[in-house]
């Protein structure tokens, strides 16, 4: 029995650390939300923080604001990585599996960027007195930097939109390629000879296969963008912010009567 399960009590140790600093931190701000383990008002049971939140404004609008994101940037890093997994699919078609393959390494190069470098990268290009608006000013497309349109720092949140986008869509092709392999070349014979070209095949027997990959990576992509951090304090503005700023700020720089509020 001890050498059957020697490795997990090897384990034990750090999945009890990290069991009790996560979970134990989430059931900590859970207390404090209700009113309990309070270090400035009396301890008593309420549920009033939450009452209080549904019926703010600010809070409202953040969180229509973050579901507005995560739903913009879910469907167009979807789509792309929809239509880049066609592209991918006509080399695989035409027996060129090495050549997508590298494709495939290529487009999922910025997976390797951090959030904080696509939000630098995607603020010092996409700003009026950015890369972009200066060669366009440069070649004499605009007369002057500041009628480039404003993208980042904008109240829609179009320049967080297009961070998520780059750095979300070679996911959904990581998640989405292994499927094209799964394909095989007498599958394609099959289809020739039942009149389905490659336009049909992807769409009655490719498309139905990703399903369920598409499925799953949308919803981590959803629920990454909806709650992420770093993206929206970089590249957001001061009002209206997302959720999870809005949190942030609450607890930072709020008082300690509001941390209820924030947790």
């Amino acid at each position: 029995m001890w050498l059957r399960n020697n490795p997990y009590f090897k384990l034990l140790p750090a999945i009890c650390v990290l069991f009790f600093l996560f979970f134990g931190g989430i059931l900590f701000g859970f207390l404090q939300s209700i009113g309990l383990f309070s270090f400035w008002e009396d301890h008593h049971f309420t549920f009033r923080h939450y009452l209080e939140i549904f019926r703010n404004y600010d809070v409202l609008l953040s969180f229509s604001l973050s579901l507005k994101i995560s739903i913009l940037s879910t469907f167009i890093s979807s789509a792309l990585g929809l239509f880049i997994i066609y592209l991918l699919y006509g080399l695989v078609v035409k027996n060129k599996t090495k050549f997508a393959l590298v494709m495939q390494r290529i487009i999922q190069f910025p997976m390797l960027l951090p959030y904080l470098v696509v939000a630098f990268l995607i603020s010092i290009s996409l700003t009026q007195s950015g890369w972009i608006s200066r060669l366009l000013y440069q070649f004499g497309f605009i007369k002057d930097m500041i009628q480039f349109p404003i993208i980042v720092h904008d109240q829609a949140g179009m320049g967080i939109v297009l961070a998520y986008v780059w750095k979300t869509t070679p996911f959904i092709v990581f998640m989405l390629f292994p499927v094209l392999l799964q394909v095989k070349k007498e599958w394609y014979e099959v289809g020739k000879v039942f009149g389905a070209d490659n336009k049909k095949f992807f769409w009655n027997i490719v498309l139905p296969m990703l399903y369920k990959p598409l499925t799953i990576a949308t919803f981590i992509v959803f629920a990454y963008t909806f709650i992420a951090f770093e993206i929206p304090y970089m590249l957001g503005v001061t009002y209206p912010r997302t959720l999870s700023v809005l949190a942030y700020e609450i607890y930072s720089k709020g008082e300690l009567v509001e941390r209820p509020l924030a947790l």
